[in-house]
């Protein structure tokens, strides 16, 4: 006869399920907080192409800044009026204006007649013109107007004629009372010397009349 078969109590295998079933819910809780990666799929998923780097903000370069070239234009204007103005302010005369037109003049003059030769030649316009020249590019305009103004000395008031050999029709249109507007222009000639032109509206310089008489 077999030998019978021990059957376990029925309340050991109630436990044993129990168990078994807390160990699967285990199991199942810590996949879906941790669930494993296949081991077929790369750790990264690629990019369909390279990544592109965000734009770089380069700073923009700032416009031209004429601030410091009209600056020095307005202060070299500036220069030349009260240079001269100094000058007839002594003589009781009215003050020169500036002249935009009579700057250009002088400045075209220059650049396309001078700049290469930088000779002493006048423009013969229908302007009163005085010219200045000196060597490098040192020279104010103050310069120029106080040369002009030292031929005072070679001035015969009275006879209203110059001193013999000397020039002084530089003066005599500086203090011309019937001119009132000046332009003036200040360049640098090839060989880098010092060209300076100023205009004068209404001109002057005129035979037979005197620089302090007005002849209007």
């Amino acid at each position: 006869m077999p030998s019978p078969v021990c059957k376990p109590p029925p309340i050991l295998l109630f436990i044993l399920l129990l168990f078994l079933s807390a160990a699967v819910e285990s199991v199942e809780q810590n996949n879906a907080l941790h669930p494993r990666r296949s081991p077929f799929r790369p750790r990264r998923t690629p990019y369909p192409f390279p990544p592109q780097r965000p734009p770089h903000n380069h700073p923009k370069r700032p416009p031209p800044n004429n601030k410091n070239i009209n600056n020095a234009a307005e202060l070299e204007k500036r220069e030349f009026l009260a240079a001269h103005n100094k000058i007839r302010l002594f003589y009781k005369e009215p003050p020169l204006t500036w002249d935009h037109t009579l700057a250009l003049y002088a400045k075209n003059y220059f650049r396309t007649q001078r700049y290469n030769d930088c000779q002493m030649i006048h423009s013969t316009g229908p302007h009163g013109e005085n010219l200045f020249w000196g060597s490098g590019k040192h020279w104010k305009p103050s310069d120029a107007v106080g040369f002009w103004a030292e031929e005072v000395k070679y001035y015969n008031s009275k006879a209203n004629t110059c001193m013999n050999g000397k020039m002084c029709g530089h003066y005599t249109q500086i203090v011309w009372r019937d001119s009132l507007r000046l332009g003036c222009f200040r360049g640098y000639c090839k060989n880098g010397s010092t060209y300076i032109i100023c205009s004068y509206d209404p001109p002057g310089n005129f035979v037979g009349e005197k620089p302090f008489d007005s002849h209007v």
